[in-house]
């Protein structure tokens, strides 16, 4: 496991009836993730022990003394998810490979939004602890992981002036500098695990995910911050169809 992942994946402490703060805030929002939705306002009252008794009971099917408190089984739980997603460990032939087996880790762990727009853990661990815009955040990440596993690999610097850019654009530039960006082209097929970027805006490009397969005009993606509508500003990990020839590309192998 990755040590920057730690902040989202590690148990908050004394999270019971009356503590305050962020600890809260992320027992709120898994709670919410698993079903049990309630205000994610970081005050653990009444209704926040009603949902995590109910949220134990429905796993254990069982009272205990201890329901109504964040316990460390409790928390494996209900950070499951993004526990195993994270815990990933199995390089695949190639980085481009590797890439493409992330994603669809993220993508069956149903990784989304919750509490608001760019909101929730999911969105902090692709982005760093912000919540901002993320499909840059979840591709990014694919990447930077793949390249770990595999030991080596193309890492794009998306750093500027010390800050970690959460802009698409930024991705483009990073390639061009490695020699990695490659112009969309009904000649030319992505493999599996380049990062796709939708042309368009005033930037030059709106959105950007990952390539899981391609055959000559067609390409299927798994990208984040998007939803069944395939939009840029979406809510969740999502699988989609779209045409090579809208798009330029960050080759991954």
């Amino acid at each position: 496991m990755i040590d920057r992942y730690r902040s989202e994946i590690e148990a908050p402490l004394n999270i019971q009836r009356g503590a305050k703060g962020i600890g809260v805030q992320r027992v709120q929002e898994w709670l919410g993730l698993k079903g049990h939705g309630v205000e994610i306002d970081g005050d653990f009252g009444p209704a926040t022990e009603a949902a995590l008794i109910a949220y134990q009971g429905e796993v254990w099917k069982q009272t205990s003394p201890k329901f109504g408190a964040l316990d460390a089984p409790t928390w494996k739980n209900l950070a499951g998810d993004l526990i195993s997603a994270s815990a990933f460990v199995t390089p695949g032939p190639t980085f481009g490979a590797t890439v493409v087996a992330l994603a669809q880790a993220h993508l069956a762990a149903k990784a989304r939004e919750v509490g608001g727009d760019n909101c929730g853990p999911w969105v902090r661990h692709y982005c760093r602890g912000q919540s901002v815009a993320w499909c840059q955040g979840f591709a990014s990440t694919m990447w930077n992981d793949a390249a770990q596993l595999v030991g080596k690999g193309p890492v794009l610097d998306l750093v500027i002036e010390g800050i970690w850019c959460l802009f698409v654009p930024t991705v483009a530039a990073a390639a061009k500098r490695c020699g990695l960006f490659v112009p969309g082209s009904a000649a030319w097929s992505p493999p599996p695990g380049s990062m796709f970027l939708l042309r368009g805006g005033a930037y030059g490009y709106l959105h950007v995910g990952i390539v899981e397969w391609a055959d000559r005009d067609i390409m299927r993606t798994i990208e984040g911050n998007t939803n069944e509508n395939g939009g840029a500003n979406g809510y969740e990990v999502a699988r989609r169809t779209r045409m090579v020839a809208s798009c330029d590309f960050v080759r991954s192998d």
